[in-house]
């Protein structure tokens, strides 16, 4: 194999990808804190204007009221509400959460697909490489051996020149 067909990638460019998809999961990660946060802010601010409509509403029921059963009544009116309210607040926040925790298992799903693709290419590419470096020294090795027996042949040929003359 020549230099021109190696398909490998250096171990800093592995290093590098890698890395790339760590800052991804990150990102994702970071932009998934940021929705739910903003999510938390708007829930709250809906909330606390709905209970403080209803608190409104609940004092100017009371304030035309002269008997202590219709006061009673504006106060258990308002009581349910409040209990209904957090009951539903609950409910939105816990399936917000959900939604969240769902796309966030999800977004890691598919960065660790990722991640065991890119390891497997990346693998594979190491391996193909190994082979093309063994079959280099293999033939750096054969090409050391001709020349040693060459120069040992030609070595024995210029020795036994002169022992020819001599006999």
């Amino acid at each position: 194999m020549s230099d021109s067909t190696i398909n490998n990638v250096p171990p800093r460019d592995i290093a590098s990808e890698l890395g790339h998809l760590f800052e991804e999961a990150s990102r994702q990660q970071r932009e998934l804190w940021e929705q739910a946060g903003r999510y938390s802010k708007d829930e709250s601010l809906r909330f606390a204007t709905l209970r403080l409509k209803r608190t409104n509403q609940a004092l100017e029921d009371l304030h035309g009221q002269n008997s202590f059963k219709d006061m009673v009544s504006a106060h258990q009116t308002w009581l349910h509400d409040l209990v209904e309210d957090y009951a539903a607040q609950s409910i939105r926040l816990s399936q917000m959460f959900g939604s969240l925790s769902s796309r966030a298992m999800a977004l890691a799903a598919d960065a660790g697909k990722q991640a065991l693709e890119n390891g497997h290419e990346a693998l594979e590419q190491g391996q193909a490489a190994a082979r093309e470096n063994a079959e280099t020294v293999r033939e750096a090795g054969e090409k050391v051996m001709r020349a040693n027996h060459e120069a040992i042949k030609g070595n024995m040929e210029s020795i036994a020149q002169p022992a020819q003359e001599y006999h």
